[in-house]
């Protein structure tokens, strides 16, 4: 019996790899992108105002030089407060070309 006559290729089937993106061996098609992941799944919970227990009024804030004792100065302003207790204030003053500055 004669040796059977390969088929030229794309029809020969041992090129397959050649022709990975025909279909069916036979017709391109163009690749198609993958599928996007979906979004994952994020729990919404209520939002919490966040509410101080002092909150001082910026606009009252004033330093006034101490009538009593010269060359010192008195700090006032007007706060509220949702619960009785006592405060603390740690002031840093300086003194620099640009003029006086201050933190609280």
């Amino acid at each position: 019996m004669p040796m059977p006559m390969p088929l030229p290729a794309p029809y020969d089937h041992h090129h397959a790899a050649a022709h990975a993106n025909w279909a069916n061996g036979r017709y391109p098609y163009p690749m198609m992108p993958p599928a996007p992941a979906p979004a994952p799944y994020v729990e919404h919970q209520k939002a919490v105002t966040i509410r101080n227990d002092v909150n001082l009024k910026k606009e009252t804030l004033r330093i006034d030089p101490d009538e009593e004792n010269p060359g010192k100065h008195l700090v006032s302003f007007t706060f509220d407060a949702t619960v009785a207790g006592s405060s603390f204030m740690l002031m840093i003053i300086y003194n620099d070309s640009a003029g006086l500055h201050f933190s609280l």
